[in-house]
């Protein structure tokens, strides 16, 4: 047993260092190299023809990290509200605004980059040009955020009979049996996922019975093909069971929606070119980009994330890949993914995916005053390397120092770690 003199000391040890972490690390986010841009909410645009011009659907996609939840018994509630303005020469033809709620039963699913609020509501739009401002605020917080304003533009929306590309994910779990898709509403982007995407295109003249598509990245040609398979309706873009799916409109003029499956698995992230034909009309091209929407932290900065391989790696292989350009590392390091754990039907690496998903955890779990990159402590690079313990057992010995021992009954393995300051630094075996 320890004496209670030694615990308190230890106690006392414990709060300065937290007190100093909180003071100099969290306070100071600009300075940790672990950050990454993440919308607030994603705000995508489509639209349909009318009689008046266009019915443009407004869908949004709020991750629930970035919600505020306050618990309500053994729940967690929270709910968001948009406004939108929309504007022609500066003048104020349509405001709309929208609130939505949400209720989860765990507190790790408050902190969810993956799980989403979502709705959508719709515009009447003539034909004219529009600038869509919008804001959003939080139920349980007392800030009004601004979001990017999006230009509504009639050479945008229509291009020679064509509307701008749908990305969808086939989903026979939504409310119409008639278009077994969900919206994935990523701000009209492609996601960098390793589920399959689908993509709807829609050609106002209902006679075309064939279309050519080409999809272009980096000046090659990942798709070129003729389709034929399509939807013929007047869709409209709903919200139900918190996904953004499709029904059948009551107005309107049915159009056709020509509908290429799984055509994402051979994009990488970045600029997408994608054209389309109709007979012998000229190619109309619309710029898309694919992103990945929920990157982890510690792939933000390409060299850190290369460094980070030496959780796994010896340190030639490490120094190898960064000696590489800087401007390189990117293909560097999707190089070493690719070659290590080969995928021939899918550019998406889910082995890279769970790395970097547990070196981000390493980084919060670990990084201390002692250790600047908790990924790159002994502990982290157990932690990438065999995930998260079974069980954690914590002590003191009798000169104060600090003793985790981790347990993996899966693999029959232990781990024993030692502090001998008292600032977080453990090191293996020792």
């Amino acid at each position: 047993m320890l004496k209670r003199s030694s615990i308190l000391k230890q106690f006392v040890y414990n709060f300065l260092f937290l007190f100093i972490y909180f003071t100099i690390i969290v306070a100071q986010p600009e300075e940790r190299p672990f950050s990454i841009k993440r919308d607030f909410v994603f705000i995508e645009t489509n639209f349909v023809p009318s009689d008046s011009g266009f019915t443009c659907f407004i869908s949004y996609r709020a991750p629930y990290n970035n919600l505020i939840f306050v618990k309500s018994g053994d729940q967690f509630t929270s709910s968001l509200t948009l406004y939108f303005e929309l504007k022609n020469k500066n003048m104020i033809v349509d405001r709309k605004s929208t609130t939505k709620n949400v209720i989860v039963d765990s507190y790790n699913s408050t902190l969810s980059q993956t799980e989403y609020l979502e709705g959508v509501l719709k515009l009447d739009l003539g034909r004219n040009d529009y600038m869509l401002n919008s804001s959003a605020s939080l139920s349980n917080g007392d800030n009004n955020i601004p979001l990017d304003s999006i230009l509504l533009s009639q050479k945008e929306i229509i291009k020679s009979g064509f509307l701008k590309p749908i990305i969808v994910m086939k989903d026979k779990s939504v409310c119409s049996e008639e278009f077994p898709f969900r919206l994935i509403n990523f701000a009209n982007t492609i996601p960098f996922i390793a589920e399959s995407v689908d993509m709807l295109l829609p050609v106002i003249d209902t006679s075309v019975t064939q279309i050519g598509v080409k999809i272009e990245q980096e000046k090659k040609i990942i798709i070129e093909k003729k389709i034929s398979e399509n939807y013929k309706s007047n869709l409209a873009i709903k919200e139900c069971d918190n996904k953004i799916s499709f029904e059948k409109a009551k107005n309107g003029s049915a159009i056709k929606y020509f509908h290429l499956p799984d055509f994402n698995q051979n994009l990488k992230e970045g600029p997408v070119i994608i054209s389309v034909t109709a007979g012998k009309s000229t190619p109309v091209d619309f710029n898309v980009r694919v992103v990945w929407n929920d990157k982890q932290k510690s792939l933000a900065t390409p060299e850190l994330a290369i460094q980070i391989l030496r959780a796994i790696e010896s340190e030639e292989v490490v120094d190898s890949i960064l000696s590489a350009d800087k401007d390189q590392y990117n293909i560097a390091l999707s190089e070493y993914w690719n070659k290590k754990f080969p995928n021939k039907n899918s550019v998406f690496n889910k082995y890279e995916l769970e790395f970097y998903r547990r070196a981000d955890q390493a980084i919060e779990k670990f990084t201390t005053l002692a250790v600047k990159n908790g990924a790159l402590s002994d502990r982290g690079k157990t932690y990438i390397r065999y995930g998260e313990p079974d069980e954690i057992k914590r002590d003191y010995n009798n000169d104060n120092m600090a003793i985790e021992i981790w347990y993996y009954d899966r693999t029959n393995k232990a781990f024993l770690f030692t502090d001998k300051t008292g600032l977080g630094n453990f090191t293996l075996g020792q």
